[in-house]
């Protein structure tokens, strides 16, 4: 409070009014003045010495004067003056006071005109059609970009199969180590063309089973193709005989965008395998690739 208090004293003791500047530049003309008859007293009081000191006292106020006039432009001491006398009043309580002074200057008056118009430019170009952003306003713009940054979209990274059967057992966290790829077929509905007088309808006809495909590694033991040859054997047994789709059927069921369960949409199916592929190549070092597919045993069963 010690500091509050002394610039409250100080400016109550300049007496702060509209003409702030000008309390100063008295106040160094005062001072110049009082120097001037200090000097003259100094150099005998005599005619000359106090016409020299006086010639030289006018003559440092008048530069002191020159120089706050050219350093400090006409607004800008304006806009100072109405800055000092409401930094008074406020310091005096009179917060109205302070409010008015501000507004009546004409500094500070043009300071909230530039304010004010540069505000309502910025708010016409916001809300104003604009050809950059495909004859909408930007606000609408900032509206869809925030909204579309809003959803979560599905990864095609992000997915987790699980593969149970009868042979194989719970095989998930094996094959979701090795499986790098997979394409599903969610929906095959097929139907015909028929045509009614001029005209042409759609008659479906069945609905088809759906394939799954994946591309997995392998480790040297060959456990992902041990994997698929216990299925295919089961399906199509040595001796020429098939086996019931409760012996080989496999349950795939593909989580998508999660790798945990708990959330988003899994397809599921009861399948059969179909075929295995592996290409070798001494031309390259690489990791060995199996591309293998499924199909649907029968639309109706679900897992």
């Amino acid at each position: 409070m010690s500091l509050y208090s002394s610039v409250k004293d100080s400016l109550a003791g300049i007496g702060v009014t509209k003409n702030f500047l000008g309390s100063v530049e008295s106040g160094i003309k005062s001072g110049a003045n009082s120097l001037g008859s200090f000097a003259s007293s100094a150099l005998g009081g005599g005619k000359l010495a106090s016409a020299a000191t006086k010639a030289a006292s006018t003559m440092g106020a008048g530069i002191i004067s020159s120089k706050i006039n050219s350093y400090i432009p006409p607004q800008v001491r304006g806009l100072i003056n109405s800055g000092a006398q409401a930094g008074g009043q406020l310091l005096q309580g009179d917060w109205e006071g302070a409010v008015l002074t501000g507004l009546s200057s004409s500094a500070g008056s043009k300071l909230l005109g530039n304010v004010l118009g540069r505000t309502m430019s910025q708010g016409r170009f916001m809300g104003s059609a604009n050809r950059a952003f495909a004859d909408i306003s930007p606000t609408e713009a900032i509206a869809i970009h925030d909204e579309i940054i809003s959803i979560r979209r599905s990864k095609k990274n992000l997915y987790m199969i699980s593969a149970t059967s009868e042979v194989g057992g719970d095989f998930s966290e094996t094959f979701n180590l090795f499986c790098a790829d997979a394409e599903i077929s969610l929906v095959n509905i097929s139907g015909d063309k028929r045509r009614v007088g001029g005209a042409s309808v759609d008659c479906p006809t069945s609905s088809e089973a759906v394939d799954l495909r994946f591309t997995t590694l392998d480790d040297q033991n060959g456990t992902i193709k041990r994997w698929f040859e216990e299925h295919a054997s089961a399906v199509a047994k040595r001796d020429g005989t098939f086996g019931v789709p409760a012996s080989y059927a496999i349950t795939f069921k593909v989580l998508h965008a999660y790798i945990t369960e708990g959330g988003g949409f899994q397809s599921a199916g009861l399948y059969r395998p179909v075929s295995c592929e592996v290409g070798l190549s001494r031309r390259e070092d690489g990791f060995e690739e199996l591309q293998m597919s499924f199909t649907q045993i029968d639309t109706f069963m679900v897992p």
